[in-house]
């Protein structure tokens, strides 16, 4: 049950953290994370222990879903696929190319990534998406 552990840690640790904040201030529990921290290899910032707190509040509220997340741009990364297929079989269709190989070949995303498991060509899929997500930003 090593997911339960690995969660009970992390509650626990928050829980202290925010013992510490209320009993003293956050500064202080910040200053004293960062210490614990470094004593076990961990070299970080008080500031980053306040991003890291911040952070594990709002999972610990519920307002972080990373599998709907991920659910969300593997959705987007079929979706993207399909339409750039689409486009390209109407081009084909256009031009007048009545081979139906060519067709199917271009049917499936792994014709398009190269990778044989489904899973592979999705996540390269998703993958190309946030790439061009972070040009576009």
């Amino acid at each position: 049950m090593r997911y339960n552990n690995d969660t009970d840690t992390i509650t626990r640790t928050h829980e202290a953290f925010n013992a510490l904040a209320d009993e003293y201030s956050h500064d202080t529990a910040c200053q004293l994370t960062s210490r614990s921290f470094a004593r076990h290899g961990v070299t970080t910032t008080p500031t980053e222990v306040s991003d890291w707190h911040r952070l594990n509040t709002a999972i610990a509220e519920g307002r972080v879903n990373i599998g709907a997340e991920q659910r969300f741009a593997e959705r987007m990364a079929h979706d993207t696929v399909d339409a750039a297929l689409s486009r390209l079989n109407l081009i084909e269709s256009e031009e007048g190319d009545d081979d139906d190989d060519m067709e199917a070949e271009m049917d499936s995303m792994g014709d398009i990534f190269g990778y044989e498991s489904d899973d592979d060509n999705d996540e390269a899929a998703l993958d190309t998406i946030l790439k061009n997500n972070e040009r576009i930003d």
